[in-house]
């Protein structure tokens, strides 16, 4: 999750406003990255300094994907921020609950892979490896020809045999 910031002109004031807003980035159908907004967090004008932006946004996501930490944030308006945020974060059920899965695993949509240089054992392979055990190739070598017309020869033969 990251922080955007947005800039509002208000007319009556004539000043400009930095409003937050909590926003995710993921993957539509087409695999394409997108980003949505996850709340609102208004102008945060309890954390005026950017530093606590930043250390709100990292306690923030520590509470989200359910790290443990071994002590709190030392600023206590970060604190208290971040939590009251993820609790409304999970009263609006806008976050999953951390579930007990390694990070060493990831889930595939099988219906976007696309497969490439694919190797397999198959009729061609098999006639490749009967043409370099015969010694066609050291034959063909020995009468004159040179690498280029033997690999030619080698796929015409296997692309003969296996049709």
């Amino acid at each position: 999750m990251n922080i955007k910031t947005i800039r509002k002109y208000c007319i009556a004031e004539q000043t400009t406003h930095t409003y937050f807003r909590l926003s995710e980035s993921y993957r539509d159908e087409h695999g394409f990255v997108r980003q949505r907004m996850v709340m609102g967090l208004g102008r945060l004008l309890e954390l005026p300094d950017f530093d606590h932006k930043i250390l709100f946004l990292e306690r923030l996501n520590e509470l989200i994907k359910g790290k443990p930490t071994l002590y709190s944030c030392k600023e206590e308006k970060v604190e208290q921020l971040a939590q009251f945020y993820y609790r409304e974060l999970k009263h609006k059920k806008k976050i999953d609950k951390a579930s007990g899965v390694s990070d060493d695993i990831d889930t595939v949509k099988l219906n976007t892979l696309k497969n490439r240089n694919i190797r397999e054992v198959g009729a061609e392979s098999l006639c490749y490896q009967a043409l370099r055990q015969l010694g066609i190739e050291h034959y063909l070598k020995a009468r004159g020809w040179d690498d280029e017309q033997v690999c030619l020869a080698a796929t015409h033969i296997i692309s003969h045999t296996c049709t």
